[in-house]
């Protein structure tokens, strides 16, 4: 039993020991397990770092392959360097011959001037020739002073008739008590012609070249209804002829063509007529002027601006005469071409001479490596055909741009009306614009204007005018050379005044909307619709402010309108009054001449106007005021849209929404919301439909002038 107690307790401590075993060989087996994870893990991180290094050892080929890439470039740079070195060593030993040649240019030089001392020798032999010449002039010159002497006798008398009319004036301040104000406008035009004769003495003083050549017009004094006299001194010596290669000239014809005064009808002087021979010879000159190696191509933008502003500093130092000599050949009121006109003469030309440099492309970003950019140049020669009813202010709207611009120009005046525009070209060349880059032709539609319109080697055509020639123009720049066309043509403006509006005001803008110039305005608000509220009273005032408009010598400064152009624009406007009548539009005042000399028209208002009506639907271009009557936005919209121009239109309200609502529904170039007629240099100008093609003025007016060339640079090719 003892045995049996000692085995059971062998076998209980075996199993024990066996339970450990067990349990060490299971903790063992976690071990392994846990070997085994970390083994397997090891392996995978083993792969993944044996798979980096694969790529790092491609990383490492690539990179090998591109150092040997680069130090064969740089092989290919070291062996470029030493051919440049080669080159410059080459290029030294030029230079050391150019040295060599240049000291005995220097030598050959100095024997150049000891021969050019002799020259001076010679000079001074002829300086002394030269001075027995001017002996010689000084004795012609001599008999100038008498000639001027006499011409200040004449303005002697001048004065005295000035005194004259002072005197009466200091009556009649004395006796007329409701005249004041008018006599203060006539001292002003006293001033002007005293300013005038100072004018004159200076051209005279100025230019005794010129004292055997020229022609003096005297214009005789004319009494004016102000009970003044005033002696108007109008001296022409070279507005006679064509100006072509900063020259006046003959026609190649030999013919002329009477310029009128359209106060009298009589008779100013004769002007050159050109013809196709004549603009043919002018498109040579600017050709000329217009080569790459000329002084005005090579000219700096800044210097064309500076050019342009001593031409406007001319204009203004001749305001008085150029103003005088428009109202002689033109007929407008001197108040309004010295204090209207020249003021934008003299502003667009200004504000065109700020633009020379500033005249510039644009950088665009392509796709691609490529370097883009656009340049603004020069179209060319431009012909530029200038009307009659403004004739200085539209030849500035032409001439300014284009030489803004870097053109050269042959321009045409309207036969009616040439003399400011040949006066103009003495200015030109005063101002320092190089030979044929102006050129001014006078002469008729059908020759000089069609020759200029179909010229091969003009690239721009610039008109203002009638609707009908404007087409003819554009047909033939289609045929000749496909030139580039501005045109500024008729119009047929509605002017539209709502019962909210200012009357009075309204009132007096209409009557000027209409009648300023005479009705001789493109921009004529000729069509004036009035809202039905106030329709009456309405045309009451404007038929009351017509009937008060003095007409008469425009030099006097009490008259408010002047005649129409010519005989013929007379004739037609009074046949336009007379189809208004058969129609059976009523005629409210005027619709006759003005008794005596000249082409003057009374202020003419009609009432009872329908759109059916000739006078409803056709340019009259004078002084004839249609009245129509409407209800609604939506009706005088449709009805101001319904015409085939767009020019310009007008409202008179306070109603903002009204005016912006018209403004952005009405289809014309220039809308006028509580004003007429009121233009800028700085702004756009042009007409919608059959008014006419491009803008003039503002930055707008610069694109008529130049063509947009692109660029492309591919600065990667070798």
């Amino acid at each position: 039993m003892s045995v049996a107690q000692h085995t059971i307790s062998s076998a209980r401590h075996n199993l024990s020991a066996a339970r450990h075993t067990i349990s060490s060989a299971r903790h063992n087996m976690s071990a392994a397990r846990h070997t085994v994870y970390s083994a397997r893990h090891n392996m995978s991180a083993a792969r993944h770092t044996l798979a980096s290094a694969r790529h790092n050892m491609s990383a490492a080929r690539h990179t090998i392959a591109s150092a040997r890439h680069n130090m064969s470039t740089a092989r290919h740079t070291i062996a470029s360097a030493r051919h440049n070195m080669s080159v410059a060593q080459h290029t030294i030993s030029s230079a050391r011959h150019n040295l060599s040649a240049a000291r005995h240019t220097i030598s050959s030089a100095r024997h150049n001037m000891s021969a050019a001392r002799h020259t001076v020798y010679s000079a001074r032999h002829n300086m002394s020739a030269a001075r027995h010449t001017l002996a010689s002039a000084r004795h012609n010159m001599s008999a100038a002073r008498h000639t001027i002497a006499s011409a200040r006798h004449n303005m002697s008398t001048a004065r005295h008739t000035i005194a004259s009319a002072r005197h009466n004036m200091s009556a009649a301040r004395h006796t007329i008590a409701s005249v004041r104000h008018n006599m203060s406008a006539a001292r002003h035009t006293i001033s002007s012609a005293r300013h005038n004769m100072s004018a004159a003495r200076h051209i005279l003083s100025s230019t005794p070249h010129n004292m055997s050549a020229g022609r003096f017009i005297i214009s005789i004094a004319r009494p004016y209804t102000y009970m003044t006299n005033i002696l108007c001194i109008i001296i022409i010596l070279n507005v006679k002829n064509i100006f072509i290669n900063n020259e006046y000239v003959n026609s190649v014809s030999g013919k002329t063509f009477v310029t009128l005064n359209p106060t009298t009808g009589e008779k100013i002087i004769d002007i050159q007529e050109g013809d196709k021979a004549d603009i043919n010879k002018a498109v040579e000159a600017a050709k000329a002027a217009f080569k790459d190696d000329s002084p005005w191509r090579q000219m700096n933008a800044s210097t064309r601006g500076v050019l342009l502003n001593k031409l406007a500093d001319l204009i203004e130092r001749d305001r008085v005469f150029l103003s005088s000599l428009e109202v002689l050949d033109n007929g407008k009121p001197f108040r309004d071409m010295y204090c209207n006109d020249m003021i934008m003469i003299i502003g667009t030309i200004r504000y065109y001479a700020g633009w020379t440099d500033k005249i510039c492309g644009k950088t665009i970003p392509v796709d691609g490596p490529f370097l883009c950019y656009t340049r603004h140049e020069p179209v060319g020669i431009c012909g530029q055909i200038i009307p009659w009813n403004f004739p200085l202010a539209m030849m500035a709207w032409k001439i300014a741009p284009a030489l803004a611009c870097g053109n050269c120009i042959v321009l045409k005046p309207a036969e009616q009306t040439p003399l400011t525009a040949l006066h103009m070209g003495s200015l030109f060349k005063e101002a320092g614009f190089p030979a044929g880059v102006v050129n001014i032709v006078p002469g008729y539609g059908p020759t000089a204007g069609a020759a200029i319109s179909s010229h091969p080697d003009i690239n721009k055509v610039a008109f203002t005018g009638s609707t009908e020639v404007g087409q003819l123009i554009m047909e033939a720049a289609a045929k000749s050379n496909l030139k580039r066309v501005t045109l500024e043509l008729g119009g047929k403006s509605p002017n539209v005044i709502f019962a909210d509006a200012d009357l009075d005001f309204a009132a007096e803008m209409s009557h000027q909307a209409l009648f300023y110039n005479m009705g001789q305005c493109c921009t004529a608000g000729s069509r004036t619709y009035v809202q039905e509220d106030i329709y009456e009273e309405f045309t009451s005032k404007l038929v009351k402010r017509a009937q008060n408009k003095p007409v008469g010598d425009p030099f006097d400064p009490k008259n408010e309108a002047g005649p129409q152009i010519n005989e013929e624009q007379f004739k037609k406007i009074l046949s336009m009054i007379d189809s208004g009548v058969k129609d059976g539009a009523k005629l409210e005042c005027g619709g006759k001449a003005v008794e005596g000399k000249g082409y003057f028209i009374q202020p003419t208002v009609f009432t009872g106007v329908t759109e059916e009506m000739t006078i409803g639907k056709e340019e009259i271009f004078g002084p004839v005021q249609q009245i129509i009557k409407f209800k609604t936005m939506e009706e005088v919209i449709e009805r101001a849209n319904n015409t085939p121009f767009g020019l310009a239109a007008a409202i008179f309200t306070n109603d903002l929404g009204k005016a912006i609502t018209f403004s952005n529904r009405v289809k014309a170039g220039t809308v006028w919301v509580n004003l007429y007629n009121i233009v800028n240099a700085q702004s756009p100008f042009g007409g919608f439909k059959m008014s006419g093609v491009g803008r003039e003025l503002g930055e707008y007016g610069l694109s008529q002038y130049t063509e947009v060339k692109t660029v492309l640079i591919n600065p990667m090719a070798k």
